[in-house]
């Protein structure tokens, strides 16, 4: 019997077994899961802001904190100077975006 102390495929090797790969999917389930976990808890605190009446109160208080900011001026000055950005930008992105497009499709043979 080897007894191992140290790194483990160092181990096994000398053991003679055969090291065991990471169990397939495993990243997709524990994040599918993570997924579930947060909607439980989103859903949780839906239902405590919508279902009692201290709930309510703090869903009115934050929605009319919302309100104010989004109504501020300073606000909706970056909102539109992000707006003028988006405008001035898309015509170009669209023009890259189908011009990529055109040239993966020469290259798998796809005709537009």
């Amino acid at each position: 019997m080897t007894v191992c102390i140290g790194a483990r495929p160092a181990c096994e090797a000398a053991s003679g077994r055969v090291p065991r790969k990471p169990e397939a999917g495993r990243h997709e389930r524990e994040t599918t899961m993570m997924r579930a976990l947060m909607l439980a808890a989103g859903a949780a605190a839906a239902g405590y802001a919508l279902g009692s009446k201290s709930g309510r109160g703090t869903y009115k208080k934050m929605m009319g904190q919302s309100a104010d900011l989004w109504h501020n001026a300073g606000v909706q000055d970056k909102v539109s100077e992000a707006s003028k950005v988006v405008k001035e930008t898309v015509p170009h992105v669209q023009e890259t975006v189908g011009a990529l497009a055109k040239k993966a499709g020469q290259r798998t043979g796809i005709k537009s």
